[in-house]
């Protein structure tokens, strides 16, 4: 039975794209017969160090330490039994590579460490965060990319592409006229292109749509306000762990990252995304790459074209709803399982 240790800059109690990620794979590889644990800073003092919840053990180290390599060396040192159980380490993203990689490496040498790329940093991203990426690239035996867009933008060399994964369900959403966003709300989003959508929809087509709005960020307070000043009936529930709810009401959603894409194809919903840049459109092609029917407008009015052709459409609506939820069905928590298990033993 191998002992996995995923190292992550945040999980729990945190929530977010890549912590759900790290859960849910963690979850599927114990029942596969691995022992999984993540180590992780303690950024509250009130949590334990160490903590078992569900099958995962959690393995806190003290907060401030997490970017100097000195001090997480001598704690690794001064828990090298405890970290000596584990075959494999995991990283997830550049932070964990660059400044806990090598520390570790140090006291347990031995070990094999691999890595999981997530996102990007900026749009368009800045020419030394890529360095920084070949850098972390090189520290690790070999990697998963989060998206084939990885390897255009930052020019790493990926083991496979998955755009992530998502439980199934049976249930299937039944809104009208209820569009869902499921993300962050920061500048570098499309959230601003969505709400110009929705309003062009009403002016434009007639169609008056409401807007669920999962997630937060700096724009909330603004986006909130735009969505008055147009008259847009919308509800922004800001970040909240499971938005299941929201989706089973929706009957479009507007894309954000990779995992609500998935989590929302897996209800049925047909997603439409608003690429604007260069990067984005290259992020939402991954999906399509993949084989995911998603539409991909450069333009709000281009969002706003297809929302209307959907929705004055069944024949159309329900051909890409079943596209949707077959493609959910097969970027499922096991497959992606598989490909982890692949990755360890294809470089040990």
């Amino acid at each position: 039975m191998p002992r996995i240790l995923m190292m992550a800059q945040r999980y729990k109690p945190y929530i977010g794209g890549v912590e759900k990620h790290i859960e849910m794979i963690s979850d599927t590889l114990v029942d596969s017969g691995c022992e999984i644990s993540v180590l992780t800073p303690r950024f509250d003092h009130k949590l334990p160090e160490i903590e078992r919840i569900g099958a995962t053990e959690i393995i806190r180290f003290p907060k401030g330490i997490e970017r100097n390599p000195l001090k997480l060396l001598r704690w690794f040192i001064s828990k090298k039994k405890m970290l000596s159980k584990f075959q494999i380490i995991h990283c997830h993203d550049f932070i964990p590579i660059l400044f806990w990689a090598t520390p570790f490496r140090l006291v347990l040498p031995s070990r094999p460490i691999f890595a999981t790329f997530h996102g990007y940093e900026d749009d368009p991203v800045p020419a030394h965060f890529k360095y920084i990426r070949k850098v972390a690239e090189r520290l690790v035996r070999n990697s998963l990319c989060i998206g084939s867009f990885i390897e255009g933008v930052y020019g790493t060399n990926c083991f496979a592409t998955p755009i992530g994964a998502v439980a199934q369900s049976k249930r299937k959403a039944s809104g009208k006229h209820h569009a869902i966003y499921v993300g962050r709300l920061e500048p570098d989003t499309a959230i601003l292109g969505y709400i110009d959508a929705i309003a062009s929809t009403a002016d434009v087509y007639g169609l008056e749509l409401k807007l669920t709005v999962c997630g937060d960020g700096s724009l909330r307070k603004e986006l909130e306000q735009v969505c008055l000043d147009k008259g847009i009936s919308a509800k922004f529930l800001g970040g909240i762990p499971d938005p299941t709810p929201y989706y089973l009401t929706a009957d479009v959603a507007l894309a954000g990252g990779f995992l609500s894409i998935l989590e929302a194809m897996s209800y049925g919903l047909p997603v439409i995304a608003h690429s604007g840049t260069t990067l984005k459109n290259q992020y939402y092609k991954s999906v399509r790459i993949l084989g995911g029917n998603i539409s991909i407008q450069t333009t709000a009015s281009g969002v706003a074209i297809e929302i209307s052709r959907l929705l004055n459409s069944k024949t159309l609506y329900n051909q890409l709803s079943k596209q949707a939820a077959e493609f959910a069905e097969k970027n499922n928590w096991i497959r992606l399982a598989d490909l982890y298990l692949k990755l360890w033993s294809s470089s040990v």
